[in-house]
């Protein structure tokens, strides 16, 4: 089974939209975890 292969053909724009949103709210992820992760970081240069 294909991975685009039972999408009917009027889901193309669908979920096109899907992937963005769910590429956006995965970018956003690892940006927040990584900006927190290099605070806490820094944190712990200054503070050891």
């Amino acid at each position: 089974m294909g991975m685009y292969g039972d999408f009917p053909p009027g889901a193309a724009n669908l979920s096109s939209k899907a992937m963005k949103v769910w590429f956006s709210a995965v970018f956003s992820m690892v940006f927040y975890i990584g900006l927190f992760s290099g605070i806490g970081y820094l944190i712990q240069l200054t503070l050891f």
